[in-house]
């Protein structure tokens, strides 16, 4: 194909495993038809960590330590320091991908490590490209919830009930806080709700920098749980979206969970 791409994924954490694979036809597919593909994992984390801290901050932002001292939402355990720092610097390549690469492309692919590329999926997104590849972004729509209040209650009810997966990535008080601030600004409608896993940036998405410093600034300083802050960023900067209407998770060409 003659448009320029680039595969983006990351792996931080996990030395000796391996994050996004694929298929040895696929692969050979990729590198045929020029896609260059940015898989990083600890091995990068010297250019990662240069890039670590956001440009900009968020105002609205409270004191995280204003209700330290009061009462909170009981959670059984609460996100390792270490383990907060590795997904923020796995988040760079998915919203900071400018800072991070030598040159530009017209198309930028974001994939969760979790995926297994298969063939016939660069067909799907040639095909997707074709149609849709003038928006500024294509991402899933939230294929069970509708909008960034549903999700904050979803998430409250598991980590009320103590999921060992939510409490282990989320402090419930920093979500609360995040999504009280969105909920607040007049100009922000709630009405919308992606699966951040696939992105599809086009070209056009440089135009928006801010949207991509903002958004990495959200999730440093307010919490890593980007589908919180994607809908509301997107509507603050004016950001074309392209909903798409397919679960994150079963995406044509690709298997979605971590296999051996």
């Amino acid at each position: 194909m003659s448009a320029r791409i680039a595969l983006l994924s990351a792996f931080i954490g996990n030395p000796g495993k391996q994050g996004l694979k694929m298929t040895d036809n696929c692969k050979r597919s990729l590198e045929g038809n020029g896609v260059d593909l940015y898989l990083f994992d600890d091995s990068d984390m010297d250019l990662l960590k240069r890039n670590y801290q956001p440009l900009v901050q968020v105002t609205t932002m409270k004191d995280r330590f204003e209700w330290f001292n009061k009462w909170r939402y009981r959670q059984h355990r609460y996100p390792t320091e270490t383990d907060t720092y590795n997904r923020l610097v796995a988040k760079l390549p998915k919203m900071q991908f400018y800072r991070l690469l030598d040159r530009e492309y017209d198309y930028y692919i974001w994939m969760d490590s979790k995926y297994t590329i298969q063939d016939g999926w660069l067909e799907w997104v040639s095909d997707l490209i074709g149609q849709h590849g003038n928006h500024d972004l294509i991402v899933c729509k939230h294929s069970e919830r509708a909008n960034v209040k549903e999700e904050f209650d979803y998430l409250k009810h598991y980590m009320l009930e103590k999921s060992d997966n939510l409490c282990s990535k989320y402090v419930l008080l920093d979500l609360y806080h995040q999504v009280a601030a969105y909920l607040k600004d007049p100009a922000y409608n709630d009405d919308r709700l992606y699966e951040a896993g696939f992105l599809l940036y086009s070209r056009n998405i440089l135009v928006h920098k801010r949207f991509l410093d903002e958004w990495y600034a959200h999730n440093f300083y307010y919490s890593i749980q980007d589908q919180l802050s994607l809908p509301y960023l997107v509507q603050k900067h004016g950001i074309d979206v392209f909903p798409l209407e397919m679960n994150v998770g079963r995406l044509p060409g690709v298997k979605y969970g971590y296999f051996d």
